[in-house]
């Protein structure tokens, strides 16, 4: 009779209870202990970038991905192109890309979006030896400037040539190359400026001894397959929070993280702090919300011209509007 009574009891109070969890975890805001769900999540991320090369690098080395609900699989590329190609064929659900090969890449693949901008991913410069008699950009009329092309190099240099009076069809030789083409010719004294970007940049004025005449800061974007979206849109929302909180922990960590990306990529490891430096979240953030990684209006303005510039390029369709491929997962801070 006494454990019938007991039970009687105990049934009220365990209701009682469990109509108080949701208000106890909403209204108190106290995390759930247990996930509705975990989600898993395929990574893209260049080796040779690196703040792109930093967030594989924490997702490997710590449970952050976990903490969000996400289970990860991180896998680094070479090169920018190969990355976004790779989310266009379904082998990765989110990567990152930045300025004029992002807009490319929209272009060229309809089911890719822009999700978010971890900030700057370093400089872009006009950058001559040290010993040549080139003092200002208005002294490379009827100079050759070698070049990557397809990049937002391309962009730099058009810009600070028409700055200076200078026509970038008829008054100056644009040489494009890839990164291993302006190499050699710069070890064979070809050329007679180059235009490049971090962490090249910081390895041909250390290494080659180059000046820097013009500078920019160019930056990053996340970019996402709209498959992946519409199918996990709470997983896309989760991998940017995650993405601020591995870069917070990277701040705090800054010579081991440093020292993960110098061994994958082959870069020396003070080049690498030097860049990570650069990025404006990254630099003496002490919690999360100081980080944002939002599509703020500044953002959009360097797209809106990359966008423009890759038109008047022709690379890009003139109807094309990169304004139309972002979707907005977290407002701007």
């Amino acid at each position: 009779m006494k454990k019938r009574l007991i039970v009687l009891l105990v049934i009220p109070l365990l209701i009682y209870i469990g109509s108080l969890a949701p208000i106890l975890r909403g209204g108190l805001g106290i995390r759930q202990i247990f996930p509705e769900s975990e989600y898993e999540i395929r990574i893209g991320c260049s080796s040779l970038t690196p703040l792109h090369c930093m967030f594989g690098e924490v997702f490997n080395h710590t449970d952050i991905l976990a903490r969000h609900n996400l289970r990860g699989n991180i896998i680094f590329f070479e090169h920018g192109k190969d990355q976004a190609e790779s989310c266009g064929k379904n082998m990765v659900d989110i990567t990152f890309s930045c300025e004029i090969p992002a807009i490319l890449h929209m272009a060229r693949c309809p089911g890719l979006r822009i999700i978010g901008t971890p900030g700057a991913l370093g400089r872009i410069a006009l950058i001559v030896p040290e010993g040549s008699s080139i003092l200002t950009p208005e002294d490379l009329r009827g100079k050759d400037i070698m070049i990557h092309d397809g990049s937002s190099a391309a962009m730099a240099i058009d810009r600070w040539l028409k700055d200076a009076g200078i026509d970038p069809r008829n008054d100056v030789k644009l040489i494009y190359s890839d990164m291993d083409g302006v190499v050699k010719r710069l070890s064979s004294g070809e050329g007679d400026a180059v235009v490049s970007w971090d962490p090249w940049l910081e390895i041909f004025v250390k290494d080659y001894d180059m000046r820097i005449l013009k500078q920019r800061l160019f930056y990053s974007a996340i970019v996402a397959s709209d498959r992946f979206l519409r199918k996990y849109p709470k997983a896309a929302e989760l991998y940017v929070t995650a993405l601020e909180e591995a870069l917070l922990w990277s701040s705090n960590n800054i010579d081991d993280v440093s020292g993960w990306i110098s061994a994958r990529s082959g870069i020396d490891k003070m080049a690498v702090e030097k860049v990570m430096l650069l990025n404006e979240n990254f630099i003496l953030r002490e919690s999360e919300k100081e980080i944002n990684f939002g599509m703020t209006e500044e953002a959009m303005k360097i797209l809106d011209e990359c966008n423009d510039f890759l038109v008047y390029q022709r690379s890009i369709p003139a109807d094309f509007n990169i304004r139309s491929k972002i979707y907005s997962l977290l407002p701007a801070k």
